[in-house]
């Protein structure tokens, strides 16, 4: 007798469970929901609806209206959508989507007819992660244009009666902002802001360079509203040359540096170039006799950085060539005057342009400086027994 009892509880504890599982829904619980759940439009316009049906096989639904004087009307467009035309006063209406398969089930959402309309500028609201905008409002049929803003993800700031100041989210997506009538408070408009992802890329990504050596580093950068960047170096000097590129100048110091570019919009995003200074700066080059392949032997030639200081010097050998060993960023050279025999001119001839060894700071400008520098051509300078060689004309060092 006690095993038929249990059987018989069991049973109706099976039934149960199997009656909760039922409905032909999968499982879930049924469900309809209209999206939006709330519209504002205008005396006369229309906008549409879309349902949708969970938990139930059969996701068919019928559409209605209250209040349901004529004056409004919600008709369907297919299975799952339906268009309210508004009617030609002020008014709020409720549309209800009713389960065919329960019409026990349903979802609603309210419409409300204003004369009240609100407009932003910009339009559409697109900017990228972290970025800032400012938000200004247009609001129609009311003499009360005042209006307050909320926003479901980022921040708010900057914020008037007619304008607020968005800081987006680092996190790119599709956010809402809320704008709330101070004339009508159930009067709403929201607004999708969609926030873009940013990139940003500096090459080359490393770089080994000579103390004083120069390289130029390239940006790009996407999904940001403005693509401008901040450059910063831990050594040496980078400088904007344009939008998407800086010159970078290593310093006189052995070492491992970085080359960091900045969105200015949104500092969060940035990259950053590896740079490693070693080896020695040098200055390399030849001096022959005017006209002819013949090297001159002990010519001493100076070196000076941009301040005119002394960083090295070099002597010419039997064939005329030098290498001067630097202890800084060359700007200029020269042949020191007291270096040049009575057998040669005080003037001497390179790429193009005389210089003077008798005019204080006449000198040769270095430019393109990569740490070996080697100089392009040979240095001439003119036997005292020739002609005079004529005025100099470089001296821009």
């Amino acid at each position: 007798m006690l095993k038929r009892a249990v059987f018989l509880l069991l049973c109706v504890l099976l039934g149960i469970l199997i009656g909760c599982g039922g409905g032909g829904g999968g499982g879930s619980s049924p469900r309809v929901k209209v999206t939006p759940s709330k519209a504002v439009v205008a005396p006369n316009a229309g906008t549409d609806f879309t349902v949708a049906v969970t938990g139930l096989a059969n996701a068919n639904v019928t559409w209605s209206i209250s209040p349901n004087d004529g004056s409004a009307t919600i008709t369907p467009t297919d299975s799952t959508h339906a268009r309210f035309q508004a009617s030609a006063t002020e008014q709020t209406y409720t549309i209800t989507a009713t389960s065919v398969a329960d019409p026990t089930k349903s979802g609603k959402a309210t419409v409300i007819v204003s004369n009240i309309q609100i407009t932003t500028t910009p339009s559409p609201i697109v900017l990228g992660a972290g970025e800032s905008v400012d938000i200004s409002t247009n609001v129609t049929g009311t003499g009360n244009t005042n209006v307050t803003f909320s926003v479901d993800a980022g921040t708010l700031s900057n914020v008037t009666t007619t304008s607020v100041r968005y800081k987006a989210p680092l996190v790119a997506g599709t956010y809402t902002l809320t704008v709330h009538s101070a004339a009508n408070p159930n009067v709403t408009f929201t607004f999708p802001i969609t926030v873009n992802p940013i990139s940003i890329d500096v090459k080359p990504d490393s770089v080994g360079l000579a103390p004083g050596a120069t390289q130029d580093f390239t940006v790009a950068v996407t999904g940001a509203n403005d693509p401008a960047v901040q450059w910063s170096a831990t050594g040496g000097t980078i400088t904007p040359t344009s939008a998407t590129t800086a010159h970078y100048v290593a310093p006189s110091t052995a070492g491992t540096y970085s080359v960091t570019a900045k969105v200015a919009s949104s500092p969060t995003f940035k990259d950053t170039s590896t740079v490693g200074v070693s080896g020695s700066t040098t200055l390399i080059g030849k001096v022959v006799q005017s006209g002819t392949s013949t090297g001159v032997s002990g010519l001493t030639i100076d070196v000076y950085d941009a301040s005119s200081n002394l960083i090295g010097s070099g002597t010419t050998n039997a064939s005329g060539n030098f290498t001067a060993n630097l202890s800084g960023i060359p700007a200029s050279w020269q042949i020191r005057n007291s270096s040049i025999s009575s057998a040669y001119y005080k003037s001497y001839f390179y790429n193009g342009f005389w210089y003077s060894t008798l005019i204080a700071g006449c000198r040769v400008a270095i430019t393109g400086h990569t740490g070996a520098n080697v100089l392009v051509g040979n240095i001439q300078i003119p036997l005292s027994s020739g002609p005079p060689p004529p005025p100099p004309t470089g001296c821009g060092g």
